[in-house]
């Protein structure tokens, strides 16, 4: 009963160590080229609720997507929109320092209500389904539209491939939130946020996006209508940093041996790197803790620092590499 609690702590944990470590970064070194790219839409869809996967409701090619809940015939029933954004410019040693979702609401019979993103954990479909007049009922989905139990439809009936949840595979906690009120521009920016796009640019793979889901436990309308490709359309906007090429092959050849520890630690350099190596520590407030000549067959004793994330600065032949080090 206790597992959800224990994963959230864990989670938190992990994006904690991740926030100081590019804060850390920031504090003690002069970084490199920072560069600030903007992105439009990759894919995007709308899934509408529905009974069954015999009645698979989409929007991939209409002009919108939803959230939040609204009449379906009698029924009360959820939209939920899917955006995603092709990333492959950044480089796969970019460091992502910030990260701010845009969108024009351009339409709404609600009041104000939040709207979130949430991590998208399985890969979905973008059909040639378009919904009539305000779209907002959705339309007949198309072969490979995604849908309510579809990551990919077979069309309006029946699933190629299934979500594992119906409804959509998502992270449960949200990367960002917006209270969405009047017809206008939103902008969603959080740590969560940077951690997701810092994930997807080192495992471009794991880059499915997000979700955008509306509050579904009002028992009236909380659907808002976002422009997709007409009008003010969605910006995602990133800044990051990068390595030269040839600091991220030295960054590579480097690590930290055990890390985490709780006692004693050794650095594994490339073997062309025998002398003439400097090291310094800094703590998460960017304090130095630490700075020593170093060995090949030494090693550096941590038992007695204090428990956290620290940042080692390593100096050899006119070369500085960095690394992140947890101490238990």
């Amino acid at each position: 009963m206790c597992m959800p609690n224990i994963q959230a702590s864990m989670k938190k944990t992990i994006l904690n160590n991740f926030i100081q470590f590019i804060v850390l970064t920031l504090l003690v070194f002069n970084v490199n080229a920072q560069t600030t790219s903007t992105f439009n839409l990759d894919k995007y869809n709308t899934i509408y609720e529905t009974e069954s996967n015999t009645q698979n409701l989409s929007n991939g090619s209409g002009s919108y997507f939803f959230s939040g809940v609204s009449f379906q015939g009698e029924n009360m029933n959820a939209r939920r929109g899917l955006i995603s954004f092709d990333l492959s410019s950044i480089p796969i040693n970019a460091t992502i320092t910030n990260a701010s979702l845009t969108l024009f609401m351009s339409r709404s019979i609600s009041n104000a209500s939040d709207v979130s993103l949430h991590k998208a954990l399985n890969d979905w479909g973008q059909g040639g389904s378009n919904a009539p007049g305000q779209e907002g009922a959705g339309t007949n989905s198309a072969e490979g539209d995604a849908s309510w139990f579809c990551n990919f439809s077979n069309g309006a009936s029946g699933c190629i491939t299934s979500w594992s949840t119906i409804g959509g595979d998502f992270d449960s906690s949200a990367s960002a939130t917006v209270s969405v009120d009047g017809i206008g521009n939103y902008t969603w920016s959080s740590s969560e946020l940077i951690a997701d796009v810092q994930e997807w640019i080192n495992s471009p793979s794991s880059n499915l996006g997000w979700f955008l889901i509306g509050d579904e436990t009002t028992a009236t309308t909380s659907a808002k209508r976002f422009n997709a490709s007409t009008g003010t359309i969605p910006v995602l906007e990133i800044t990051y940093n990068t390595l030269t090429n040839k600091e991220y092959s030295l960054d590579n050849d480097f690590y930290i041996y055990p890390n985490p520890s709780n006692s004693y630690i050794r650095l594994v350099l490339p073997n062309s790197i025998e002398s003439n190596i400097n090291i310094q520590v800094y703590d998460v407030l960017g304090k130095k803790i630490y700075t020593s000549t170093y060995n090949l067959n030494s090693r550096i004793d941590v038992s007695n620092w204090a428990s956290g994330v620290y940042l080692f600065k390593v100096t050899f032949n006119d070369n500085v590499v960095t690394k992140r080090f947890v101490k238990n």
